[in-house]
Formats: structure tokens, sequence, C-alpha cells
């Protein structure tokens, strides 16, 4: 199993986190769960991506833990938060590669992604703000 983790801007309902994760990963709805919190029984055998959302703090709102349940999604992570991002019409913040660990990469619509870093003692205490 692989997967990222997606920090969004905007408020999303679970319909339409789904809907942008299906347009990102050129997968059908029916093969995206998207639950709050933590999935309390089993996943569907079908179930081919699974996102637990949960409350963001600070600048943003949800905190995305997408996760791939089948080999066959080859998708750069990066490539699909991007899409998420254009097709949710909403500012995320991506994980970094940097050592940094309050380092991300900023994405908005349809623009690439750019190198931030997020306040420390915000982020310390769970909220997402950028210097």
């Amino acid at each position: 199993m692989a997967g990222f983790d997606l920090i969004v801007k905007s408020e999303l309902s679970l319909s339409e986190v789904r809907k942008a994760l299906s347009l990102s990963f050129e997968l059908p709805e029916e093969n995206i769960e998207v639950v709050d919190g933590y999935p309390e029984a089993e996943t569907s055998a079908k179930i081919k991506v699974l996102c637990m959302r949960t409350d963001a703090g600070g600048d943003y709102r949800l905190h995305l833990s997408i996760e791939y349940h089948c080999f066959e999604i080859l998708t750069d992570p990066m490539v699909a938060a991007s899409r998420f991002a254009t097709v949710a019409n909403s500012v995320c913040l991506f994980p970094s590669s940097d050592d940094n660990p309050y380092a991300m990469i900023l994405i908005s619509p349809g623009l690439e992604g750019k190198q931030i870093t997020l306040r420390a003692d915000d982020l310390d205490a769970g909220e997402y703000r950028v210097i």
C-alpha cells in the first residue's frame, strides 16, 4: 500500500473530495472511498483509493490521507496532488522531499508547485500557516 497526505485550503464535502480524487486518479467514483477520520470497517475489495479526511488547523481546512489499495495506480503522487488542486479549485500543501519537516510544496490550481516553509510553532500546535 502506498499513499500521500494533502492539506487542503478549501472546505470540501465528502462527495466533493471523492469526485476530485476520481478525476485526479482517472478512476470511477465507486472505486474511491472517502471517510471522516478512520474507517470503522474493512474496505471493500472494489476500493482502489481510500481517503481519510480530518480537520486541519490554521489557514487550511482539511488534512487528507490518501492510500492506494492496488498497484495498478502508478500516478506520481505530485501529479495526482496537482490534478486534485485544479479539479477542487483549491490551494493545497504537499509534503516536500526536503529533510526539513516544515518544508512543503504549495500547489495552486493550474500552476506548478513551489517550495514553502511553514511556521514551526504553528505546525507544532497542529496549525498550517505559511511563512
